[in-house]
C-alpha cells in the first residue's frame, strides 16, 4: 500500500495538480518536450494542456491509460499495493494466455462475481493490477501488463460499472507469484489482481 500512495503522490505532481510553490525536482519520468526545458521544470507542468486530460479517481488526479508509458509504470514500481491483502472476491485473480489480453472464458465468471461486489459496494474503488511472466523484455512486459489491466477493466465497465471507480497499473514481471521458471509457474504469473484503492 506504500509504494502505491508514492506512485499516486508521483502522478500528481507530474501532472501539475501540487501547489504552484511546491518546486519539483527533475526526474527521469519527463517527457523529450520537459527533457528540453529542465531548466523551466519548477515553474510549470511537465505534461502540455493537451496531454494533461485526466480523470478524477478518489479525489486525485490520474494520467489517463494512453498517457501512462512504459518508463513512467516502471518508475511506478514505487507502489504501495504489495501490502495491501485482499480477501473474499477482490482476492480472486484472472490469468491470460502466454503474450495475450484477451479475457478467457474462466475469468469473466469471475469478472461477473466483481462487477457483482462492486455494484453491492458503490463507494468501492479498486485498483486493477497487470501482470506478466519473466519471458519477453521489461518494457515489452510492462506495457503488456497495461494491457492486460485495460482489457480487465473494459470487461468490467462493460458489465456496468463506472470507469472512474477502476485505477490501472502494470507490474509487467516485476512481482510473480511463482519465481520459479517453468511452464507452472509462467501461467500463475499471467494475471491480472485486484485491490481497494484506499
Amino acid at each position: 500500500m506504500k509504494k502505491f500512495l508514492v506512485a499516486v503522490i508521483l502522478l500528481f505532481i507530474f501532472t501539475g495538480c501540487a501547489k504552484e510553490k511546491m518546486a519539483v525536482k527533475p526526474s527521469p519520468v519527463l517527457t523529450d518536450t520537459a527533457k528540453e526545458e529542465k531548466s523551466d521544470v519548477a515553474k510549470k507542468p511537465i505534461y502540455s494542456e493537451e496531454k494533461a486530460k485526466v480523470e478524477d479517481f478518489s479525489g486525485l488526479k490520474a494520467l489517463t491509460p494512453e498517457e501512462i508509458t512504459p518508463d513512467m509504470i516502471a518508475k511506478a514500481q514505487i507502489s504501495l499495493s504489495d501490502q495491501t491483502v485482499e480477501k473474499g472476491v477482490l482476492a480472486k485473480m484472472i490469468h491470460f494466455d502466454f503474450d495475450s489480453y484477451e479475457i478467457k472464458a474462466d475469468a469473466k465468471d469471475i469478472l461477473k462475481e466483481i462487477a457483482n461486489y462492486l455494484n453491492e459496494y458503490k463507494s468501492l474503488n479498486i485498483i486493477i493490477e497487470g501482470h506478466c511472466d519473466e519471458r519477453g523484455t521489461r518494457e515489452y512486459n510492462l506495457a503488456l501488463g497495461l494491457k492486460r489491466a485495460e482489457a480487465t477493466k473494459r470487461y468490467l465497465t462493460d458489465l456496468g460499472i463506472d470507469e472512474k471507480r477502476l485505477n490501472i497499473i502494470s507490474f509487467g514481471e516485476d512481482k510473480p507469484l511463482d519465481p520459479a521458471s517453468n511452464e507452472s509457474a509462467w501461467a500463475k504469473n499471467r494475471r491480472a489482481q485486484f485491490k481497494r484503492a484506499q
